[in-house]
């Protein structure tokens, strides 16, 4: 009897074990598989087109302006393509532009632009009277997201 017991224990031993091990496997999948979709990203692949004038706008390129004048107000034509498979947002963004100076796109932050939609809007820039000759650079940036 004394054996059978202790044979009965052994095997419950085993199993709570057997338990303790595949529940712990288990758990430690189940973490490693939640934690391996959080740390995913995938980028939208964007495919959008800008036009200044109808002239393709290359990423890192500044705008053409040309000679500008104090006290005149200079519009070119932006247009932007959304040959994305997504809806996109489009913003320009202007750093380091004279401070009284300003650059502006009658279509900025559009939201929602459809897959083989265009936005087209009036991209003017004003330089105040007064302002002195010299050579002036700034970023022009289109944001897409």
């Amino acid at each position: 009897m004394k054996n059978s017991r202790t044979a009965k224990s052994t095997l419950v031993a085993v199993a709570i074990c057997l338990l303790v091990i595949v529940g712990t496997i288990t758990i430690a999948f189940a973490i490693t598989f939640l934690l391996g979709l959080q740390t995913a990203h995938v980028n939208k692949a964007l495919e959008v087109k800008a036009y200044v004038d109808g002239v393709y706008w290359e990423p890192g390129v500044s705008v053409p302006w040309g000679t500008l004048n104090p006290g005149e107000v200079y519009v070119k034509n932006l247009t932007v393509y959304n040959g994305s498979n997504d809806f996109i947002n489009v913003s320009v963004i202007v750093s380091g532009l004279p401070d009284t100076w300003t650059e502006t796109w009658t279509a900025n932050e559009t939201k929602n632009l459809p897959r083989g939609e265009s936005v087209y809007g009036n991209f003017s820039l004003t330089v105040p009277a007064g302002t002195p000759a010299g050579d002036y650079s700034w970023d022009t940036m289109l944001d897409v997201t």
